[in-house]
């Protein structure tokens, strides 16, 4: 391999892993400032049962954890079986 293809395979694999990171952080940062919702009965002031956004927020973040944590060793597994087939199948 010649350096102008070593600094294209770093190049990718940087983006993705970059990719990986942005995303994860939508998950947990940006999520977890959605403002609480709770709707409201006209003159009486009884809360309407609805969605619990604080779940939903948790649960949301708890994503973003496992896409920081596992998605880019995950990428490379799968990388790395599809380039061994393709190793196995040569002659």
């Amino acid at each position: 391999m010649n350096n102008k293809t070593i600094k294209k395979i770093i190049a990718k694999e940087g983006l993705i892993l970059l990719a990986f990171i942005i995303l994860s952080c939508l998950f947990i940062f940006v999520i977890a400032n959605i403002p609480d919702y709770k709707a409201y009965k006209i003159n009486t002031g009884e809360a309407i049962s609805g969605i619990v956004w604080d779940d939903y927020k948790a649960k949301m973040q708890q994503i973003g954890v496992y896409i920081i944590l596992l998605g880019y060793p995950a990428y490379l597994l799968i990388h790395f079986i599809i380039w061994a087939g393709k190793i196995l199948k040569q002659k």
